[in-house]
């Protein structure tokens, strides 16, 4: 489920959950479920927050390395 991108950092959840990644202006980009094995690319943004309905169950990967969970 993730989008094609050159991002650097990736979502990729362990359950399913619920995100939302919003923009300093508030501009929304993205607001989506997200299944056991889905990722998100987050899009190179200064300025983005994340939101998350079960922090425990989405991991962190940047430039490939896993993070652990958010």
């Amino acid at each position: 489920m993730g989008v094609t991108s050159n991002s650097r950092v990736v979502l990729r959840a362990r359950a399913a959950t619920r995100i939302t990644v919003k923009g300093e202006d508030g501009a929304i980009y993205a607001n989506r479920d997200l299944e056991a094995g889905d990722s998100y690319d987050v899009p190179s943004v200064p300025g983005l927050s994340l939101a998350v309905a079960d922090a425990g169950v989405v991991n962190v990967v940047v430039d490939g390395v896993d993070l652990g969970r958010v």
